[in-house]
């Protein structure tokens, strides 16, 4: 059954890479709460606070793909979480330069400095998956980065060991228009612009 499971996140990877896209104008507040009432009995099992903070964008994203990387960042930040008495996961968004840049905070374990690259490959997980402390298969990051390179976008994580993580997704501005929006001002857009994705992180594979 696992194995059968690893497979379907297997052909799941390649379809996202290959299929054509079907966009639409997706409310991410509500995509985003509606998410939240879906992870209502894992957050109440270890007593975790999930805050979605607003104002969250609209863009024109294929609303599946869009829900499958919030799902699995906020699956990532539960799994790892032990039972606390002041579990917290927060969602935020911000505009920086051309890109829709979205976050998920938690104040969990954190990630060892050797894990932050790693972990968004195929099969390479935390060392706390890795020693048995947690399940996983290591595709759901992988899965995040690659839905965000579609829209010309990328996927890092910030951390601490010991004082939690900061999984952020950058998104082109460009790329989640509608296409009209895009032809009338696509003269005027320009390369996304570095300071928002970490440094060196265009060189990464």
């Amino acid at each position: 059954e696992a194995g059968t499971e690893l497979l379907g996140e297997l052909l799941e990877l390649s379809r996202i890479k290959t299929r054509p896209q079907k966009r639409q104008m997706v409310d991410f507040q509500e995509l985003l709460e509606d998410l939240k009432g879906a992870f209502e009995y894992e957050l109440k099992q270890k007593n975790i606070t999930l805050t979605v903070h607003s104002p969250m964008p609209r863009l024109y994203v294929e609303h599946s793909r869009m829900r499958q990387l919030f799902q699995n960042l906020i699956d990532n930040a539960i799994k790892y979480m032990a039972r606390r008495d002041d579990g917290r996961i927060d969602v935020g968004y911000r505009r920086a330069e051309d890109m829709h840049v979205f976050s998920v905070a938690d104040n969990g374990p954190g990630v060892a400095a050797e894990d932050q690259q790693r972990i968004f490959h195929v099969f390479r997980r935390g060392s706390g998956e890795a020693s048995g402390e947690v399940q996983g298969k290591g595709v759901g990051l992988a899965l995040v980065r690659t839905i965000a390179q579609n829209y010309d976008g990328w996927a890092w994580v910030e951390s601490r060991p010991g004082h939690g993580a900061t999984f952020l997704v950058a998104l082109s501005a460009e790329k989640t228009q509608p296409p009209q929006e895009r032809a009338d001002h696509g003269s005027d857009r320009h390369q996304p612009q570095g300071a928002v994705v970490p440094e060196g992180a265009a060189s990464r594979g």
